[in-house]
């Protein structure tokens, strides 16, 4: 699928945990320390990192899996394809607009984004996304978000609609 311009991705702002456990409804436990016992056991955790780029820097989020969990195995392939994406390098790929909206622009300077090869495509929140002519370039990706003060998100493009919109000073 291809992602099209002002994606909305809102980044975490804090480390999410996310607990996956069994338990029925109807019946209540004498307790609260009967409750906070059944709570404590998982069938499976998983821990959520904020910063997008982060991930797509070499930083997946932390997995931890409880043995004989029913959803491991399912949760252990889905680790294991990200990770296999991220060594062959695949990044999203974008269909660029024919121009840029002006709020856009101000992010990034001209001759930064010039001399980086890319351009701003959208923004949500503290994410920005920009369509890079080398998306997996770590030391742009960094020089970007000290630049704007921004989590970056990549995504490859077309060279020649890239260039299309370079020629355009702003």
């Amino acid at each position: 699928d291809l992602l099209q311009a002002e994606t909305v991705i809102p980044p975490l702002k804090r480390e999410t945990n996310i607990a996956l456990g069994i338990g029925s409804y109807p019946e209540c436990g004498p307790s609260v320390e009967h409750l906070l016992y059944h709570v404590s056991v998982t069938a499976h955790r998983l821990t959520l990192r904020p910063a997008i780029s982060a991930q797509l820097l070499g930083m997946l989020s932390t997995t931890r899996e409880a043995g004989g969990a029913p959803f491991a195995d399912h949760q252990e392939d889905l680790h294991q394809s990200a990770k296999t994406m991220q060594t062959q390098g695949n990044i999203p790929f974008m269909q660029l607009p024919v121009q840029l909206p002006t709020r856009l622009k101000q992010l990034i300077p001209y001759q930064v984004a010039l001399e980086l090869r890319c351009v701003p495509v959208g923004r949500d929140h503290h994410c920005l996304t920009v369509a890079m002519a080398d998306s997996t370039d770590s030391k742009a990706l960094r020089s970007l978000q000290e630049i704007t003060g921004l989590t970056i998100f990549p995504v490859s493009c077309d060279g020649a609609a890239l260039n299309a919109l370079l020629i355009d000073k702003w």
